[in-house]
């Protein structure tokens, strides 16, 4: 049973990561933020660094109220899974997965998902 997932984070470059440029240390949390309306996946998981936490930049705020910046999204695809699609009702039905940040070299963003009590993310990624 595996409570933790370390995953790259996609499209990156099209988002805030480019503005801290690998500044943001280990260990600095985030936020996961559905986007079911997302026009090119409807299982949509953007990674947020909240305000607090990442300086002085004037952050943006998306729908949800969420304040800070976009990094990026949990990929559609890592490896043979689709991270996005398996978390993405998982999400939807409130549970709630701590992230925060391995690794960060330039729009390069790694991070670790800790998962709730009860989810395990061997068994999500064997799941058809």
């Amino acid at each position: 049973m595996s409570d933790k997932l370390v995953i790259a984070l996609a499209g990156t470059k099209h988002h805030a990561a480019k503005l801290f440029s690998g500044n943001l240390p280990a260990g600095t949390p985030l936020r996961l933020v559905r986007e079911p309306d997302n026009q090119w996946d409807e299982n949509a998981i953007a990674v947020w660094v909240l305000r607090g936490a990442a300086g002085d930049l004037a952050p943006s705020e998306n729908r949800t109220g969420v304040t800070g910046w976009k990094l990026g999204m949990i990929p559609a695809k890592s490896g043979h899974t689709n991270w996005a699609q398996r978390l993405a009702p998982l999400i939807d039905r409130g549970e709630t997965f701590r992230a925060e940040i391995q690794q960060m070299s330039g729009t390069t963003v790694v991070v670790r998902l800790f998962a709730p009590e009860g989810v395990d993310f061997d068994a999500l990624a064997e799941a058809i």
